[in-house]
């Protein structure tokens, strides 16, 4: 059940774009990802704890912060960025 909660939530975080306005969109789709997962009956309550602690997080962070800013401070969201410009330079360097 923990790979499908992961990959809901990265496949969420892919449904942005990559420019300012991609960085809202993965950012809400991560959200309504963990905010899937918290309705999940096959979810712990302390995971589902973890989880709404993490979007009062988030919700906080965006008061202070541009969305790309907060998108770098939620590690998955961070590291697939990473990987994709990763991917991206490789393309180009072909």
């Amino acid at each position: 059940m923990k790979k499908i909660i992961i990959i809901t939530l990265i496949l969420g975080s892919f449904s942005g774009t990559i420019s300012a306005d991609e960085c809202t969109g993965q950012i809400n789709a991560y959200i309504t990802a963990l905010e899937t997962s918290i309705r999940s009956t096959y979810i712990s309550d302390v995971k589902k704890e973890l989880g709404s602690n993490e979007i009062k997080r988030i919700t906080s962070l965006r008061n202070n912060a541009s969305d790309c800013e907060v998108a770098m401070k939620i590690p998955s969201l961070a590291n697939t960025k990473a990987v994709l410009e990763q991917a991206t330079q490789a393309v180009k360097n072909r």
